[in-house]
Protein backbone atom coordinates (compact mmCIF):
# COMPACT_ATOMS: atom_id res chain seq x y z
CA UNK A 1 0.00 0.00 0.00
CA UNK A 2 2.93 2.06 0.88
CA UNK A 3 4.59 1.51 -2.32
CA UNK A 4 1.22 2.44 -4.62
CA UNK A 5 1.49 5.77 -2.39
CA UNK A 6 5.09 6.77 -3.02
CA UNK A 7 3.83 6.08 -6.79
CA UNK A 8 0.91 7.75 -6.97
CA UNK A 9 -1.26 5.19 -7.96
CA UNK A 10 -3.31 4.75 -4.43
CA UNK A 11 -6.65 6.40 -5.76
CA UNK A 12 -6.51 4.53 -9.49
CA UNK A 13 -5.70 0.82 -7.76
CA UNK A 14 -8.27 -0.72 -5.86
CA UNK A 15 -6.51 -3.74 -3.72
CA UNK A 16 -9.08 -6.54 -2.83
CA UNK A 17 -8.05 -10.62 -1.51
CA UNK A 18 -9.24 -13.17 -3.99
CA UNK A 19 -8.83 -16.99 -3.32
CA UNK A 20 -6.32 -19.20 -5.08
CA UNK A 21 -6.01 -22.95 -5.63
CA UNK A 22 -4.06 -24.26 -2.50
CA UNK A 23 -2.64 -27.70 -4.23
CA UNK A 24 -1.46 -28.07 -8.04
CA UNK A 25 -4.42 -29.45 -10.28
CA UNK A 26 -4.70 -32.93 -10.44
CA UNK A 27 -6.65 -33.08 -13.86
CA UNK A 28 -6.62 -30.79 -16.89
CA UNK A 29 -10.18 -29.52 -16.02
CA UNK A 30 -8.78 -28.54 -12.84
CA UNK A 31 -6.33 -26.70 -14.25
CA UNK A 32 -8.13 -24.73 -16.79
CA UNK A 33 -10.25 -23.32 -13.90
CA UNK A 34 -7.24 -22.70 -11.47
CA UNK A 35 -4.86 -20.99 -14.04
CA UNK A 36 -7.52 -18.25 -14.74
CA UNK A 37 -6.81 -17.30 -10.57
CA UNK A 38 -2.99 -18.30 -10.59
CA UNK A 39 -0.27 -18.77 -12.91
CA UNK A 40 0.26 -22.47 -12.69
CA UNK A 41 1.88 -25.65 -14.67
CA UNK A 42 0.24 -28.45 -15.58
CA UNK A 43 1.55 -32.05 -16.08
CA UNK A 44 -0.73 -34.96 -16.02
CA UNK A 45 -0.28 -37.72 -14.03
CA UNK A 46 -0.25 -41.02 -15.93
CA UNK A 47 -0.59 -43.14 -12.73
CA UNK A 48 -4.22 -41.73 -12.15
CA UNK A 49 -7.52 -44.02 -12.89
CA UNK A 50 -8.26 -42.91 -16.36
CA UNK A 51 -11.58 -41.59 -17.46
CA UNK A 52 -14.25 -43.53 -18.05
CA UNK A 53 -16.63 -42.93 -20.66
CA UNK A 54 -20.22 -43.12 -20.69
CA UNK A 55 -20.32 -45.78 -23.06
CA UNK A 56 -17.81 -48.22 -21.20
CA UNK A 57 -19.60 -47.62 -17.73
CA UNK A 58 -22.71 -49.28 -19.48
CA UNK A 59 -20.70 -52.45 -20.43
CA UNK A 60 -18.53 -52.30 -17.31
CA UNK A 61 -22.49 -52.26 -15.29
CA UNK A 62 -23.50 -55.34 -17.46
CA UNK A 63 -20.16 -57.44 -16.71
CA UNK A 64 -21.22 -56.53 -12.92
CA UNK A 65 -24.78 -57.53 -13.57
CA UNK A 66 -23.50 -60.56 -14.82
CA UNK A 67 -21.27 -61.37 -11.88
CA UNK A 68 -23.69 -61.20 -9.42
CA UNK A 69 -25.95 -63.06 -11.15
CA UNK A 70 -23.45 -66.07 -10.79
CA UNK A 71 -24.33 -65.87 -6.93
CA UNK A 72 -27.60 -67.80 -7.10
CA UNK A 73 -25.48 -70.95 -8.52
CA UNK A 74 -22.78 -70.62 -6.41
CA UNK A 75 -25.22 -70.33 -3.28
CA UNK A 76 -27.63 -73.61 -4.70
CA UNK A 77 -24.33 -75.61 -4.65
CA UNK A 78 -23.72 -74.64 -1.17
CA UNK A 79 -20.60 -72.46 -1.62
CA UNK A 80 -19.82 -69.15 -0.09
CA UNK A 81 -21.17 -66.63 -2.99
CA UNK A 82 -18.27 -64.99 -4.03
CA UNK A 83 -17.74 -64.34 -7.38
CA UNK A 84 -15.03 -63.89 -9.94
CA UNK A 85 -15.20 -63.05 -13.52
CA UNK A 86 -12.27 -62.12 -16.06
CA UNK A 87 -12.64 -60.59 -19.35
CA UNK A 88 -10.87 -59.54 -22.13
CA UNK A 89 -11.65 -55.48 -22.54
CA UNK A 90 -10.63 -55.53 -25.82
CA UNK A 91 -13.42 -57.66 -27.03
CA UNK A 92 -15.76 -57.69 -23.88
CA UNK A 93 -15.33 -61.37 -23.84
CA UNK A 94 -15.54 -63.34 -20.82
CA UNK A 95 -12.50 -65.41 -20.39
CA UNK A 96 -13.80 -67.12 -17.10
CA UNK A 97 -16.72 -67.73 -14.54
CA UNK A 98 -15.52 -69.14 -10.98
CA UNK A 99 -16.71 -68.82 -7.64
CA UNK A 100 -15.36 -70.06 -4.21
CA UNK A 101 -15.18 -73.93 -3.58
CA UNK A 102 -13.53 -73.77 -0.26
CA UNK A 103 -16.55 -75.82 1.48
CA UNK A 104 -17.15 -78.31 -1.54
CA UNK A 105 -13.41 -79.04 -1.68
CA UNK A 106 -12.12 -78.58 2.20
CA UNK A 107 -9.12 -76.40 0.08
CA UNK A 108 -7.90 -73.51 1.63
CA UNK A 109 -6.99 -72.28 -1.62
CA UNK A 110 -9.79 -72.39 -3.57
CA UNK A 111 -11.21 -68.30 -3.49
CA UNK A 112 -13.13 -67.12 -5.97
CA UNK A 113 -9.87 -65.47 -7.65
CA UNK A 114 -7.84 -68.73 -8.03
CA UNK A 115 -10.15 -71.09 -9.32
CA UNK A 116 -10.85 -68.06 -12.17
CA UNK A 117 -7.30 -68.15 -12.67
CA UNK A 118 -7.14 -71.49 -12.68
CA UNK A 119 -9.59 -71.64 -15.38
CA UNK A 120 -7.94 -68.82 -17.86
CA UNK A 121 -4.58 -70.76 -17.40
CA UNK A 122 -6.54 -74.33 -17.80
CA UNK A 123 -7.71 -72.42 -21.63
CA UNK A 124 -4.33 -71.72 -21.76
CA UNK A 125 -2.77 -75.28 -21.08
CA UNK A 126 -5.13 -76.44 -23.72
CA UNK A 127 -5.07 -74.10 -26.47
CA UNK A 128 -1.06 -74.45 -26.18
CA UNK A 129 -1.52 -78.61 -26.62
CA UNK A 130 -4.22 -77.76 -29.77
CA UNK A 131 -1.17 -75.40 -31.48
CA UNK A 132 1.16 -78.35 -30.58
CA UNK A 133 -0.97 -81.08 -32.30
CA UNK A 134 -1.41 -78.75 -35.81
CA UNK A 135 2.03 -78.21 -35.80
CA UNK A 136 2.72 -82.03 -35.42
CA UNK A 137 0.05 -82.53 -38.91
CA UNK A 138 1.53 -80.05 -40.40
CA UNK A 139 5.18 -81.53 -39.92
CA UNK A 140 3.94 -85.20 -40.93
CA UNK A 141 2.43 -83.43 -44.16
CA UNK A 142 5.66 -81.27 -44.85
CA UNK A 143 8.81 -82.49 -43.09
CA UNK A 144 10.97 -80.29 -44.73
CA UNK A 145 9.88 -77.42 -42.32
CA UNK A 146 12.07 -76.34 -39.40
CA UNK A 147 11.34 -77.31 -36.45
CA UNK A 148 13.25 -74.65 -34.71
CA UNK A 149 11.62 -71.80 -36.44
CA UNK A 150 7.75 -73.80 -36.15
CA UNK A 151 7.71 -75.56 -33.27
CA UNK A 152 5.05 -74.01 -30.60
CA UNK A 153 7.84 -75.96 -27.69
CA UNK A 154 10.93 -73.39 -28.80
CA UNK A 155 8.63 -70.12 -29.67
CA UNK A 156 6.61 -67.60 -27.33
CA UNK A 157 4.85 -69.84 -24.97
CA UNK A 158 2.44 -67.00 -23.77
CA UNK A 159 -1.31 -66.76 -25.08
CA UNK A 160 -2.55 -65.32 -27.97
CA UNK A 161 -5.37 -62.50 -27.35
CA UNK A 162 -7.83 -61.15 -29.55
CA UNK A 163 -7.47 -57.34 -30.64
CA UNK A 164 -10.60 -56.98 -32.06
CA UNK A 165 -11.44 -53.37 -30.33
CA UNK A 166 -15.25 -53.51 -31.22
CA UNK A 167 -17.40 -53.21 -27.96
CA UNK A 168 -20.12 -54.39 -29.55
CA UNK A 169 -21.86 -57.41 -28.42
CA UNK A 170 -25.35 -58.69 -28.66
CA UNK A 171 -26.38 -59.05 -24.47
CA UNK A 172 -25.94 -55.51 -22.27
CA UNK A 173 -22.71 -57.38 -20.92
CA UNK A 174 -20.86 -57.09 -24.34
CA UNK A 175 -20.47 -61.16 -23.65
CA UNK A 176 -18.97 -62.25 -27.38
CA UNK A 177 -18.68 -65.94 -28.29
CA UNK A 178 -16.12 -67.90 -29.22
CA UNK A 179 -17.09 -68.17 -32.87
CA UNK A 180 -17.70 -64.65 -33.11
CA UNK A 181 -14.15 -63.58 -32.50
CA UNK A 182 -11.71 -63.56 -35.93
CA UNK A 183 -8.62 -66.15 -35.09
CA UNK A 184 -6.41 -64.43 -37.60
CA UNK A 185 -5.88 -60.92 -35.59
CA UNK A 186 -4.37 -61.53 -32.15
CA UNK A 187 -1.52 -60.71 -29.87
CA UNK A 188 0.47 -62.57 -27.54
CA UNK A 189 0.31 -61.52 -23.81
CA UNK A 190 0.62 -63.31 -20.63
CA UNK A 191 -1.69 -65.15 -18.81
CA UNK A 192 -4.13 -62.75 -17.92
CA UNK A 193 -2.48 -59.34 -19.31
CA UNK A 194 -4.83 -56.38 -19.54
CA UNK A 195 -7.59 -58.01 -18.94
CA UNK A 196 -10.70 -57.07 -16.27
CA UNK A 197 -11.95 -58.89 -13.49
CA UNK A 198 -15.30 -58.48 -11.28
CA UNK A 199 -15.22 -59.00 -8.26
CA UNK A 200 -18.81 -59.31 -5.77
CA UNK A 201 -16.75 -58.81 -2.72
CA UNK A 202 -12.92 -57.48 -2.32
CA UNK A 203 -10.19 -60.33 -2.74
CA UNK A 204 -7.77 -60.84 0.15
CA UNK A 205 -4.30 -60.67 0.28
CA UNK A 206 -3.24 -64.03 -1.45
CA UNK A 207 -5.99 -63.39 -4.53
CA UNK A 208 -4.73 -59.42 -4.87
CA UNK A 209 -0.96 -61.26 -5.34
CA UNK A 210 -2.45 -63.42 -7.96
CA UNK A 211 -3.94 -60.67 -10.16
CA UNK A 212 -0.45 -58.96 -9.86
CA UNK A 213 1.52 -62.02 -10.68
CA UNK A 214 -1.35 -63.11 -13.79
CA UNK A 215 -1.27 -59.29 -14.63
CA UNK A 216 -4.38 -57.74 -14.87
CA UNK A 217 -5.21 -54.74 -15.66
CA UNK A 218 -8.23 -53.47 -13.63
CA UNK A 219 -10.12 -55.17 -10.72
CA UNK A 220 -13.74 -54.01 -9.96
CA UNK A 221 -15.31 -55.16 -6.85
CA UNK A 222 -18.66 -54.24 -4.90
CA UNK A 223 -18.25 -55.20 -0.93
CA UNK A 224 -14.83 -54.25 0.94
CA UNK A 225 -13.58 -56.93 3.33
CA UNK A 226 -13.10 -54.51 6.22
CA UNK A 227 -10.71 -57.52 7.83
CA UNK A 228 -8.56 -59.42 4.84
CA UNK A 229 -9.31 -56.83 1.96
CA UNK A 230 -6.10 -56.69 -0.13
CA UNK A 231 -7.25 -53.53 -2.14
CA UNK A 232 -7.74 -50.85 -0.73
CA UNK A 233 -9.39 -52.31 3.07
CA UNK A 234 -5.97 -53.85 4.74
CA UNK A 235 -3.30 -53.15 1.86
CA UNK A 236 -3.01 -51.85 -1.45
CA UNK A 237 -1.42 -54.86 -2.94
CA UNK A 238 -2.47 -52.83 -6.60
CA UNK A 239 0.11 -49.98 -5.81
CA UNK A 240 2.69 -51.69 -3.63
CA UNK A 241 5.69 -49.73 -4.74
CA UNK A 242 7.92 -53.13 -4.43
CA UNK A 243 5.83 -54.65 -6.54
CA UNK A 244 6.59 -54.71 -10.28
CA UNK A 245 3.36 -54.38 -11.74
CA UNK A 246 0.61 -52.30 -10.48
CA UNK A 247 -2.79 -52.11 -12.30
CA UNK A 248 -6.33 -49.76 -10.70
CA UNK A 249 -8.69 -50.61 -8.85
CA UNK A 250 -12.48 -49.52 -8.23
CA UNK A 251 -14.34 -50.19 -5.24
CA UNK A 252 -18.56 -49.83 -4.42
CA UNK A 253 -18.80 -51.35 -8.11
CA UNK A 254 -22.33 -52.52 -8.81
CA UNK A 255 -23.79 -51.65 -5.34
CA UNK A 256 -27.23 -51.35 -6.74
CA UNK A 257 -26.69 -54.69 -8.45
CA UNK A 258 -25.85 -56.35 -5.35
CA UNK A 259 -28.74 -58.32 -4.03
CA UNK A 260 -30.42 -56.78 -0.17
CA UNK A 261 -29.35 -58.89 3.10
CA UNK A 262 -32.22 -60.40 3.37
CA UNK A 263 -31.82 -62.40 0.27
CA UNK A 264 -28.14 -62.79 1.07
CA UNK A 265 -28.24 -63.14 4.75
CA UNK A 266 -26.66 -66.89 4.64
CA UNK A 267 -24.13 -66.12 2.14
CA UNK A 268 -23.15 -62.85 4.25
CA UNK A 269 -23.25 -64.32 7.50
CA UNK A 270 -20.57 -67.72 5.55
CA UNK A 271 -18.66 -64.77 4.46
CA UNK A 272 -18.10 -62.86 7.67
CA UNK A 273 -17.90 -66.07 9.23
CA UNK A 274 -14.75 -66.78 7.26
CA UNK A 275 -13.25 -63.22 7.94
CA UNK A 276 -13.70 -63.82 11.03
CA UNK A 277 -11.46 -67.00 11.45
CA UNK A 278 -8.68 -65.19 9.32
CA UNK A 279 -9.64 -67.44 5.88
CA UNK A 280 -9.73 -64.54 3.49
CA UNK A 281 -12.56 -64.07 1.08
Amino acid sequence: MFLLKDAGLSDSVVLSVHSVPLYPPLTRSQFEVWRMAWPTTFREDLTRHPEISESELEIIQGHMRYTWDQIKLAASQGEVPTIAVIVDPTTQKVMSTSFDTRTSSRHILNHAVMNCVEAVAKREREQGREREQEWERQQEQDPTTSEAATSPACGDKRKEHPTNTDSSASSPAGHVNDDELDPSRSRKAYLCTGYDVYLTHEPCVMCSMALVHSRVGRVFYTIPMAASGGLGSVHKIHSHPNLNHHFFVYKNVGLEEAPSETEMADGIASALELEHHNIDI
